[in-house]
């Protein structure tokens, strides 16, 4: 939500990786969102509600490392190599 941006945009944003089926292990519990600014848009299709927009992020581990197993991380990684 618009309250949450601030927060989102100080990478403050976290998840309980567990709480996604398949997506990590008890022990890589928490993991953290950090936007990337350059996949912001404003939707188009929902003027009559307000403004709504998107912010894509990459998933970080609790170390500070992109998680691995995020397909984000994974395409980065395969266009790098490319």
């Amino acid at each position: 939500t618009a309250g949450q941006l601030e927060k989102a945009l100080n990478n403050q944003c976290v998840f309980a990786g567990p709480s996604f089926e398949g997506f990590v292990t008890l022990e890589e519990a928490d993991m953290f969102l950090h936007p990337n600014l350059d996949t912001f848009a404003i939707l188009p299709w929902r003027p009559q509600q307000g403004k709504v927009a998107r912010l894509i992020c990459d998933v970080y581990d609790r170390e500070g490392n992109l998680y691995a197993k995020s397909s984000r991380t994974i395409l980065q990684k395969v266009i790098s190599e490319a």
